[in-house]
């Protein structure tokens, strides 16, 4: 038995396997076996060296003979002993059977993972590989890997599936080896598993996340339908994902609940609803702003609460919606049973990626109406004037009148529409009858120089046949985008002077009145600009930090990729993380947090350089984009950043950051690479006590055989790609 372990090791310990997992510990177990191997040939050809020169005395043959064979096989029962430890020791499941498939020996990495009785003898077909997962690989796909084994080949990275007695199932890596006896003769086989059920689950997630945020686009993003039909679509949408009854959106005002909009079985939860906040489970949102989720109600204090008592509802989940970073209300969903599971991250970041849309629709919806009202404002405004006000756009064509302008003109609204003032058929002329030279018509004047027009007294024959002339007194002033120097159009106002030429009074008021026009068109358009300000700095800022956001982050990132690349400068990024965030937030609440955040900005802001960027990349993770800069300067930056923070004095505790710096590489194929290199980074700076600095340039050799099979307590943990393989993509 000792014979067949020692081969299934040799056969083991010399495999192709990459496997980072075993990487750390086979090395130093591989070369104590060989030390044991090697010092046990080392005595065996003492022993024979001794034999030969006793050979000279046939009476002390015998005797130390006896004395070396027990030497040396006391050597070989010590060398498998250590083979034995080795054996066991290793964390891979390994079982080793022969050409019948009896089940020969296994290790304890094997008990741990099969959690089955006692095997010896049984039958593989019967045990480890009795269920199969059809849709990985099948049984007679194995029986002729395990063929193919005992006709000396090896079959490596086989995914299979395995049924525990409980009832559980676990994903597993399989790779199966031929083992040979002293003659070379295929004696058996040796198969080793690894868990990946981890990795596995982490896909399922991930393939979750991305069809969800597919279906959040697939809604937000149909044109043709209103804000209030969207809304109704997330929450049916919500409904669904999340497994629960009722979904509503609410606004809270004055400790007031309102539900703006709901679904409910039996349309218990309808728009109009008004309860007092404190009355609805989203009183525990608002109190923390942030999401809350949790899975049965009743068996908290929660049962004694109105909403329980009322409604008898078990689960929810529900979050702030919040417009220009204030909270406007909630939206959240309800069960009336039990959840059956726990609520995931991925619930509650997908229900936070619907509040924030309807926050910024909310904020859109609200910025068009004030423009509206403004306009509003401004058409009442023009039309109480007893002056005639025309706007003309630079292509000459009258866009805005007043009804004013239609009864001094003597023309319909018809006629006035895409009237084009600067016509011959006008024959304007001055006051002493001489025309207008081409192109110095106060209007035209104005738009073309750019210049106002004050008090430009012209004729114009009448429209209405009456005969004679339409005097007027005109002035104009041309209209400017900001920073343009050319006028995208003008504005005129003109007085009826035919009867009798106005007074000094009347022009002074009218140039008062021609300015206060400009001053609402000036406003209207100082309105619009912070509008679609404020819309780009909802699509492109963190409205807590002021920093950029992650969208921001990933045009910024593409770009300086790009750049890197063509001219052949260096490029670095760090990730920076709050050590221990989720403790400070359970220790002193989320606005605690909140301002910690916002302080950490400010200390970025503050270390950086004019050239670097910096985002929000989520929660309490920060990203730094330094263009032109290398490895090392990377470094600098990123330790003069973590004892900025250290040194920080901070309200509550000592507040600490770790980071992870990468630097682009060529074989970095994309962002994602980048980021992934700096998140492993990062990973490993937590794993390495947290508030310290460390380069994934640096941590290729360590990541790739002492990765930590945990996360640190309270950190995130995700599946990676080990950083070797990616620095060498």
């Amino acid at each position: 038995m000792n014979i067949f372990l020692i081969s299934s090791l040799r056969q083991l310990l010399g495999s192709s396997l990459h496997l980072s997992q075993m990487a750390g510990l086979l090395l130093p177990l591989l070369l104590l076996g060989l030390l044991v191997w090697a010092i046990y040939a080392q005595r065996r050809s003492e022993a024979g060296a001794a034999a030969a020169r006793l050979a000279l005395d046939a009476q002390q043959q015998d005797r130390e003979s006896t004395q070396n064979m027990a030497a040396a096989n006391a050597l070989l029962v010590q060398a498998s002993g250590r083979f034995q430890e080795l054996f066991q020791g290793l964390p891979t499941a390994c079982v080793c059977f022969d050409g019948n498939g009896r089940i020969m020996e296994w290790n304890r990495a094997f008990e741990q993972l099969y959690a089955l009785p006692v095997i010896l003898g049984a039958s593989v077909w019967d045990t480890i590989y009795a269920h199969q997962n059809a849709s990985e690989i099948t049984k007679s796909e194995i029986t002729k890997a395990v063929a193919a084994v005992f006709e000396g080949e090896r079959q490596e990275g086989i995914e299979r599936t395995f049924q525990r007695p409980d009832g559980s199932e676990v994903h597993l890596y399989c790779s199966i080896f031929p083992l040979r006896g002293v003659d070379g003769e295929i004696t058996g086989a040796i198969s080793t598993d690894i868990d990946i059920s981890a990795q596995k689950q982490a896909e399922a997630d991930l393939r979750r996340s991305e069809e969800r945020l597919h279906m959040l686009y697939n809604v937000t993003s149909q044109q043709e339908l209103s804000f209030e039909e969207k809304t109704q679509e997330l929450l049916t949408l919500g409904t669904v994902q999340f497994g629960l009854d009722v979904g509503a959106l609410a606004e809270v005002q004055e400790n007031q609940y309102r539900v703006v909009q709901g679904i409910s079985p039996g349309g218990v939860v309808c728009s109009g609803t008004v309860r007092p906040i404190n009355d609805t489970y989203c009183a525990e949102t608002l109190k923390i702003a942030d999401a809350v989720s949790f899975e049965e109600a009743g068996a908290t204090e929660r049962r004694e609460g109105v909403t329980y008592r009322s409604y008898g509802l078990e689960a929810y989940l529900g979050a702030p919606v919040r417009v220009n970073g204030v909270v406007w209300g909630t939206l959240c969903f309800a069960g009336y049973q039990p959840h059956p599971s726990l609520f995931t991250s991925g619930d509650r970041e997908l229900l936070r990626l619907m509040a924030q849309w309807i926050g910024g629709e909310i904020a859109r919806r609200d910025a068009e109406t004030a423009v509206k009202d403004s306009e509003e404002r401004f058409r009442l405004a023009i039309e109480s004037i007893s002056e005639g006000l025309i706007v003309v756009d630079a292509a000459g064509v009258v866009t805005l009148w007043n009804d004013s302008a239609e009864k001094i003109l003597e023309m319909t609204r018809t006629e006035m529409h895409g009237l084009r003032p600067v016509n011959p058929e006008f024959a304007a002329v001055r006051e002493d009858g001489t025309h207008f030279p081409q192109g110095s018509y106060p209007l035209m004047a104005s738009l073309r120089r750019g210049v106002p027009q004050h008090n430009v007294v012209m004729g114009l024959p009448r429209q209405s046949g009456q005969g004679g002339m339409l005097w007027v007194s005109v002035n104009a002033k041309p209209l400017f985008q900001t920073g343009e120097a050319k006028p995208y159009a003008v504005v005129a106002t003109f007085a009826d002077i035919t009867d009798e030429r106005r007074s000094a009074d009347q022009i002074t008021r009218q140039m008062v009145q021609i300015t206060d026009y400009a001053a609402v068109l000036e406003q209207q358009k100082d309105q619009l600009e912070e509008a679609n300000r404020q819309l780009g700095t909802l699509a492109l800022h963190d409205t807590l930090t002021g920093l950029g956001n992650r969208r921001a982050f990933e045009q910024r990132i593409a770009q300086e990729m790009n750049q890197a690349r063509r001219y052949g400068t260096p490029l670095s990024l760090l990730l920076l993380d709050v050590d221990s965030f989720k403790a400070y937030n359970d220790s002193f609440g989320h606005p605690a947090g909140d301002e910690i955040l916002r302080r950490l900005a400010a200390i970025l802001r503050d270390q950086g350089r004019d050239t670097d960027f910096f985002a929000r990349y989520g929660g309490e993770e920060f990203v730094v984009v330094l263009p032109l800069t290398d490895a090392e300067g990377a470094m600098v930056l990123a330790e003069r950043l973590r004892a900025a923070v250290e040194e920080t004095d901070w309200p509550e505790r000592e507040v600490t950051v770790s980071l992870g710096a990468v630097t682009l590489l060529p074989a970095m194929p994309d962002e994602d690479a980048l980021v992934s290199a700096a998140d492993q980074a990062l990973y490993a700076a937590k794993a390495a006590g947290r508030n310290c600095v460390l380069h994934a340039l640096r941590l290729s050799d360590t990541l790739s055989s002492d990765t930590p099979s945990e996360a640190p307590s309270g950190e995130r943990s995700e599946a990676r790609l080990p950083l070797p393989l990616l620095l060498a993509a």
